[in-house]
């Protein structure tokens, strides 16, 4: 049995980190998305979406990843993606979205 998705955040001098842990997937959207809509609240400057803690990543997440960049633009607010999982970047390879989510390197 795996453990449940959590989300952790973590405010820096400028940026707004986002640590989805777990598997994302339809259970956890709701979670995810809600950690989300939490950081445009402190006008953070930026935010940052540390990826390597995600164990399953299924179509549902990666829509809540797209929907993290649309919300951030909406917001005129930087997003960046970094340090995919195995998990997550099979699924972004595999549909071709790293560069529409401007997913950096581990």
């Amino acid at each position: 049995m795996s453990e449940p998705f959590a989300v952790q955040v973590a405010a820096r001098a400028d940026e707004f980190v986002v640590r989805p842990v777990g598997e994302l997937d339809e259970a956890a959207m709701s979670t995810f998305d809600r950690a989300i809509d939490a950081s445009m609240d402190v006008d953070p400057g930026r935010i940052a979406v540390d990826l390597r803690k995600v164990t399953h990543l299924d179509r549902d997440g990666l829509r809540s990843l797209l929907r993290a960049r649309i919300v951030a633009a909406a917001h005129d607010i930087p997003l960046r993606f970094s340090a995919p999982s195995t998990a997550c970047r099979q699924l972004i390879d595999q549909d071709a979205l790293g560069d529409l989510l401007g997913l950096e390197a581990a």
